[in-house]
């Protein structure tokens, strides 16, 4: 067995050590320059597998997955308007307040995406029997409780969204400053809806 002297194997450690301290410090400095940019996911080697971490700031992911999951429940919640006795005015607003709600959860979705962040699309045991017994109701008692539910879930949505615009992020900032128009626009296309009488 060769044995390698011991001032050569000390250069050698202390070259390798010099290696992987530089090596900390650049990924020290890119983790800085990206949580200042925060432009860029994190990329780290598993082996030979890439595995991708966000960079977004955890408390505007928070918003951002609330916001998701009550899309979810809008969505279900209109779904159930155009199934139910509601009446013919709740499921004509319900048509177009779907395609609407849709189109504005998905646009979360990519942004959630290409940012890493996973949204939870599923529903708890008590949020759907919630909306079981919500469809089994007559119409005159459907009617009110739905309205008053929708909007309650709109408005959780503004607040989420107006919660995330405060992120130190520019890139969520911009998505925020973009989306909360159609989302405030909801609100108000609910609330013009409920004054006329469903």
């Amino acid at each position: 067995m060769n044995k390698i002297p011991l001032k050569k194997s000390s250069i050698i450690l202390i070259a390798l050590l010099g290696v992987y301290g530089c090596n900390v410090a650049d990924k020290r400095s890119s983790l800085e320059k990206d949580s200042l940019s925060n432009d860029t996911p994190t990329v780290n080697r598993v082996g030979e597998v890439e595995t991708f971490e966000t960079t977004m700031e955890e408390e505007a992911a928070d918003y951002l997955k609330a916001a998701g999951k009550n899309f979810t429940l809008q969505d279900s919640l209109l779904t159930v308007a155009l199934s139910s006795k509601g009446n013919q005015k709740i499921k004509t607003y319900a048509k177009g307040a779907r395609e609407r709600i849709r189109f504005q959860k998905k646009t979360l979705e990519k942004f959630c995406n290409e940012n890493k962040v996973l949204l939870d699309q599923k529903l708890n045991a008590e949020q759907i029997d919630s909306l079981h017994l919500l469809s089994k109701l007559p119409e005159a008692s459907f009617n009110k409780l739905w309205v008053n539910r929708m909007s309650v879930l709109l408005k959780n949505n503004v607040d989420t969204y107006e919660n995330a615009r405060h992120a130190r992020q520019q890139r969520v900032k911009d998505f925020v400053n973009q989306n909360l128009p159609a989302v405030n626009k909801e609100v108000e296309i609910l609330n013009n809806f409920a004054q006329k009488g469903s």
